[in-house]
C-alpha cells in the first residue's frame, strides 16, 4: 500500500517543460485501447468533453498505460479513488479544443497576432494533428488527466481542472505555504510516478505513459504514436 502520508511530505522534484524532441514510435496499430470506466477498480470517468464533436462514449486507454493506472487505484488506501477526466481523445476533440481556447485567448489579447496566439495556447493545448512523429499527447491514447477523490468526491487541489492559469502548474503551491491543495497535489504526483507514470509540469492533472512526453523524461523511444481508435464510437 502506498505511504501517503510520505507521499504528502514528499517535495516535487524539479519540474520543466521542454520542448520536446521528434521521437518516432514503432509503426503499426500498437496496443489497443481499454475502456477504464467499465473494467478497472476504484476508477470513476467523468469525461469532460462528452459533448464535443467527434467526442465517443467513455474514457479511453492505451492497454499498457491503463494498467498501470490500474495498479495505482488498486494500492489506494481505503477511501480513495482516481476520478479520471480525460484520456484518448480523437483529432476532431482536439481541433474542438483548439479551436475553443483560442477563440477565447482572442478575446482576451486583441492586439496578439496569429503566431502569438498559437504559442500562447499551445501552452494548455495540443495541435490537432495525427501526425505519427509529432501527435498530440492525448491522441496517442497514453496521456490521461485527472484527480484524487476520498468517499468519491474530488480532493482540494488548489485550482480545478482545465484552470489555464500559472496555478495549474504542477508545483504552483510547492514555495507557499503547507496546505491541503499542496499534500493532495503530491499524493498524485508521487502515486501516478510510482506506477511508471510521468507528469506534465504545466498542468498537475495531466500524467503520461508511453507518448513523447514519457519517452523524453525516461530517455528512451515512445511506445504510442496517433491511435485513430478504430471501431470506438
Amino acid at each position: 500500500m502506498y505511504n501517503f502520508c510520505e507521499f504528502a511530505e514528499r517535495p516535487l522534484p524539479a519540474l520543466t517543460v521542454d520542448p520536446l524532441p521528434h521521437l518516432l514510435a514503432s509503426p503499426g496499430e500498437g496496443e489497443p485501447l481499454v475502456c477504464l470506466d467499465e473494467i478497472w477498480y476504484r476508477i470513476q470517468a467523468a469525461p469532460a468533453y462528452a459533448d464535443l464533436p467527434g467526442a465517443v462514449q467513455g474514457c479511453w486507454l492505451r492497454r499498457g498505460a491503463a494498467e498501470r493506472l490500474a495498479a495505482v487505484s488498486a494500492l489506494l488506501p481505503d477511501g480513495y479513488s482516481l476520478l479520471v477526466y480525460d484520456a484518448w481523445r480523437p483529432v476532431a476533440v482536439q481541433q474542438a479544443l483548439y479551436d475553443q481556447y483560442r477563440k477565447q485567448l482572442r478575446k482576451e489579447h486583441p492586439r496578439m497576432s496569429g503566431r502569438q496566439l498559437d504559442t500562447l495556447c499551445r501552452e494548455f493545448v495540443a495541435l490537432p494533428r495525427a501526425d505519427p512523429i509529432n501527435p498530440a499527447p492525448h491522441a496517442t491514447g497514453g496521456a490521461v488527466d485527472l484527480t484524487l477523490c476520498y468517499q468519491n468526491t474530488p480532493l482540494e487541489m488548489g485550482s480545478r481542472f482545465d484552470d489555464f492559469s500559472p496555478l495549474a502548474r504542477t508545483d504552483a503551491l510547492e514555495a507557499g505555504p503547507d496546505c491541503a491543495a499542496r499534500r493532495h497535489r503530491r499524493m498524485l504526483f508521487w502515486a501516478m510516478c510510482s506506477a511508471g507514470f510521468v507528469n506534465y509540469p504545466g498542468e498537475w492533472w495531466h500524467f503520461s505513459y508511453g507518448d513523447r512526453l514519457w519517452a523524453t523524461v525516461q530517455q528512451r523511444q515512445p511506445l504510442y504514436s496517433h491511435c485513430a481508435g478504430a471501431g470506438i464510437r
